[in-house]
């Protein structure tokens, strides 16, 4: 149920059983649908209800500092949002019991605007030159489609959806395992500096937390939850990457497959998906769109409706100043335009009423 503004109570009981407890906790979250989270952590410090990945949590909870850990979150930059709170992804909430307690999130975008039009991207770790090039040309096109791409950061197809994106100079969201703070794997770190400079990189698990195995089939379910659609790119038989299409497909999410060679043990579980008709088969990402039910940007209509002509100088250099994805705040664009909160309100007004600038809550970007 959701709830418009969440007793601070309830808010600190949230994210102290993130903290203590493991994501998708079948025990604590079953407790959750029939109580409020203050009483949920009463029942566990008092033996009522015992969570499945944590036995001795009461010695957990007494070592547990909401203000330390809080404090923490603030001073790396990191965002975090309840369950229940305002503004929370109305997209997660088909996820049901499975919901996560908190979500974190690092970067200069905000994840939950990214999410509003996006697509999953996933697949192989151990992937083929084939699908690696795959992932990165899609993924680039896809973008300058409009969407966002999301994924995993692993190596392999992960990685490579989020690069095809960042080359074209698309924000890209990389939902983690682990803690935002704790990022894995440490090859992939260059990766996710870039993501964190104009997309941004969340988790359910608190940011000091490193990733643990049962964590990488968790996420799955935030990825396939919080995007429109799952592209699969090359996956082996009965692997995290079915599970996550398979999740989608529960969630009556669009999952596509790219088909691959019969004679490769990486294509087996793409052919096993698109032959159960959990995946419709896709061959470019023409197909994507057409089978997500969106239409190709149409360049030559969009360049021919500006009228460069009906700009103030002002107006000119705050629309160039103004990013062509994800979004700014007006008072980024102090240093970068030179012109006061104001004047960059009142241009940005204008901007708007020619079709030329748009808002997505706070966020602000060229159209």
């Amino acid at each position: 149920m959701r709830i418009d503004q969440l007793p601070e109570n309830d808010r600190d009981a949230y994210f102290t059983l993130a903290h203590l407890c493991e994501p998708a906790d079948e025990i604590v979250n079953r407790a959750l649908t029939k109580h409020r989270p203050t009483s949920v952590i009463e029942m566990l410090l008092s033996g009522r209800i015992k969570p499945m990945s944590r036995p001795r949590i009461h010695g957990a909870f007494t070592e547990f500092s909401l203000d330390k850990e809080r404090d923490f979150a603030l001073a790396i930059g990191a965002r975090f949002i309840t369950r229940g709170e305002t503004g929370w992804p109305q997209q997660l909430e088909c996820l049901a019991e499975e919901s996560p307690c908190v979500l974190w999130s690092l970067g200069s975008a905000d994840f939950r605007i990214l999410s509003l039009k996006s697509l999953a991207i996933v697949g192989a770790r151990a992937c083929t030159p084939y699908g690696r090039d795959i992932a990165i040309s899609w993924s680039g096109e896809l973008s300058e489609s409009g969407l966002t791409v999301v994924s995993g950061g692993a190596i392999g197809i992960d990685v490579s959806a989020h690069q095809g994106a960042l080359q074209v100079g698309a924000p890209t969201l990389c939902v983690l395992a682990g803690g935002v703070h704790s990022r894995y794997p440490a090859s992939n770190e260059h990766v996710f500096a870039k993501i964190m400079d104009c997309g941004a990189i969340v988790s359910e698990s608190p940011p000091r937390q490193e990733p643990r195995r049962q964590r990488f089939l968790t996420r799955n379910r935030i990825i396939a939850a919080l995007t429109l659609g799952t592209l699969v790119i090359e996956a082996s038989n009965r692997s995290g990457t079915e599970s996550t299409a398979h999740r989608a497909h529960q969630m009556n999410r669009t999952v596509m497959g790219v088909p691959g060679s019969v004679q490769s043990s990486q294509s087996v579980g793409v052919h096993s998906l698109i032959s159960q008709e959990v995946a419709s088969l896709v061959a470019s990402p023409a197909d994507v769109l057409r089978v997500m039910k969106l239409e190709p940007p149409k360049l030559a209509e969009k360049e021919h409706k500006l009228d460069w002509r009906s700009l103030s100088q002002r107006e000119l250099d705050i629309w160039e100043a103004l990013p062509q994805r994800g979004g700014c705040f007006p008072a980024d664009l102090i240093g970068t335009s030179n012109y006061s909160l104001p004047e960059i309100m009142s241009c940005l007004t204008e901007l708007e009423i020619k079709e030329m600038a748009h808002s997505d809550g706070f966020l602000w970007r060229r159209t």
